[in-house]
């Protein structure tokens, strides 16, 4: 188990004051994705408002890589969304085939670039993990503020999921506008993780 996930593993059982957390099997890791190889093997999605500046139009807004900023070699995903409407989220998403249905705690974690820290909380991390892929801003977790300092910040999100027997799981991660400002953000090293709860 690399070092990222026991540190997921262990604040996972903090916050959720689980007494039985040692006795969690490791979890299956689903992927890490580095971005090296481009955005191969992910789909983009957003749920953006219309630019005003351009009616029938959505504001504009972008997933794409970059050698701009990386957390470890050379590429990472660079998020950018003209948020001066004070709304839009715009998100990478994947999905996986699972062998067992059942519950699972699906673990996601991203290291995600600011350029600044801020009092204001000018965007959100948006993270998402369930049977469908998501679609709009609501199905997104968005609690956790994307200026907390400067640089590269980890950043953790867990849920549980009860996967069916077609065996369908997604997940995706993004940003979300709060300030009206255009926004842009790079997000690097995720590794998505799996835990069976039955």
């Amino acid at each position: 188990m690399t070092f990222r996930l026991h540190t997921w593993i262990v604040l996972s059982c903090v916050v959720l004051a689980i007494p039985s957390c040692a006795a969690w099997p490791d979890p299956e890791v689903l992927v890490v994705e580095d971005f090296e190889e481009g955005l191969e093997g992910w789909t983009t999605g957003s749920d953006v408002p219309e630019d005003p500046n351009n009616p029938g139009h959505p504001v504009a807004w972008s997933v794409s890589p970059s050698d701009e900023q990386a957390s470890g070699g050379d590429y990472s995903a660079e998020f950018y969304l003209d948020g001066r409407q004070d709304d839009g989220t715009i998100w990478l998403a994947r999905e996986f085939e699972i062998d067992s249905e059942g519950a699972y705690q699906v673990n996601i974690l991203i290291d995600f670039w600011s350029l600044d820290a801020s009092f204001n909380t000018l965007a959100r991390v948006a993270f998402y993990a369930g049977t469908a892929e998501p679609a709009a801003e609501e199905d997104f977790n968005i609690f956790q503020a994307a200026n907390l300092e400067a640089g590269w910040h980890t950043y953790v999100f867990g849920r549980n999921v009860t996967v069916g027997q077609d065996g369908t799981l997604w997940i995706a991660f993004g940003i979300s506008a709060v300030w009206e400002t255009e926004l842009t953000y790079f997000i690097d090293n995720v590794v998505v993780s799996l835990t069976p709860l039955d």
